[in-house]
């Protein structure tokens, strides 16, 4: 094996059997700023990589002792999320199918045109970035959930559906103001949600404004990102506390 230095860029599995061809792709990938490991046999790198560190994997099909394909379907199915560039000398249309139904990103003849396959990683490490950073902010925003008591979380259930805090507290058979305190600790938990660009609970509809974002951010929690105004931050938003920072900014492959 062999690992090129650089400290914070993703880092690149390359898996082939042959010598000059590990060789020749590491020198090519390395010019776009990623980190390059390369392993002479597929057995041993599923055995021994990272399967934590951000990047992607450039396997071979055609390997001795096991098939790349079959390398392919054991990563996928063990739930492996780095993507996975299958390169190959010996394409057929059955073996690019099956490639792209197991689950790889790419499929690549050799000789693989070099543009080609730079551009097929910058994409596939942009995506596993993006990815893993909108899994750290969707752990972390369920952590801040979990924080609200189990009367809160009744109250968050029924802004969500548009109630006023009279209307929630005759359903929760409350005080003329029981429901405040909670809609209030509600509206301070949804501040550590937001980001400096998007400050927190605030719209052009005063105090209605901010119960409509509320309810837009809940339902985020629920039932997955929305399209519109609310929309949860996307990653480049580097600033953001709830997104972490960027792997390496503004290098040839970013």
């Amino acid at each position: 094996m062999n690992e090129s230095t650089s400290h914070q860029s993703p880092l690149i599995h390359l898996i082939d059997d042959d010598a000059a061809v590990r060789d020749s792709l590491a020198l090519l990938i390395g010019t776009i700023g990623l980190r390059v490991q390369t392993w002479s046999d597929a057995q041993r790198f599923v055995a021994e990589f990272d399967r934590g560190g951000i990047g992607a994997i450039v396997l071979d099909v055609r390997m001795p002792g096991i098939s790349g394909l079959t390398v392919l379907e054991s990563l996928v199915g063990e739930g492996v999320d780095q993507p996975i560039l299958m390169l190959t000398g010996h394409a057929t249309v059955e073996m690019c199918r099956r490639a792209f139904k197991s689950g790889a990103a790419e499929f690549l003849e050799k000789p693989v045109d070099d543009e080609e396959l730079l551009e097929a990683l910058r994409q596939a490490v942009r995506r596993h970035v993006s990815s893993r950073e909108r899994s750290r902010t969707d752990q972390a925003d369920r952590a801040r959930f979990a924080q609200l008591s189990e009367r809160e979380r009744e109250v968050l259930a029924h802004i969500v559906r548009g109630l006023s805090n009279k209307e929630i507290a005759r359903v929760l058979s409350l005080a003329a103001h029981g429901g405040e305190p909670s809609r209030q600790h509600l509206r301070q938990a949804g501040k550590r949600f937001a980001c400096p660009a998007h400050p927190p609970l605030r719209g052009p509809g005063g105090r209605r404004g901010r119960t409509v974002e509320l309810r837009s951010r809940a339902r985020s929690r629920t039932n997955g990102p929305r399209k519109g105004r609310f929309q949860q931050c996307e990653p480049a938003a580097a600033q953001c506390p709830a997104q972490p920072e960027k792997v390496a900014p503004n290098e040839p492959w970013s």
